[in-house]
């Protein structure tokens, strides 16, 4: 299911990343990126796109992506979820607001 978890910061960098099953490239991330810039705000971006090798699955957390590649299909509800519950728990974690 998922290979990767990337948290990427307001400017696109890289903040954060995990992998448990095998290395999925930073080159999906630059895809990613230029698939936001694409759009006049961040929350227009598509929570999931595809990639010629990937599914690109994201959720927005004020000015943090939390992105997900998979590399077969999977229900996109599934991994939504799982990424707000990630999402939540390192509000949880650092405190404050989640949209900040």
């Amino acid at each position: 299911m998922l290979k990767s978890l990337f948290i990427l910061g307001s400017g696109g960098e890289v903040v954060i990343e995990r992998h448990w099953r095998g290395q999925t490239p930073r080159s999906v991330c630059d895809y990613f990126w230029d698939e936001v810039n694409k759009h006049e705000t961040k929350v227009e971006v598509p929570p999931v796109l595809q990639m010629s090798q990937y599914y690109l699955i994201s959720v927005l957390r004020g000015e943090v992506f939390f992105l997900a590649p998979l590399t077969r299909e999977t229900p996109p509800i599934l991994v939504i979820e799982l990424l707000h519950r990630i999402a939540d728990t390192f509000c949880d974690y650092f405190g404050g607001n989640c949209d900040e």
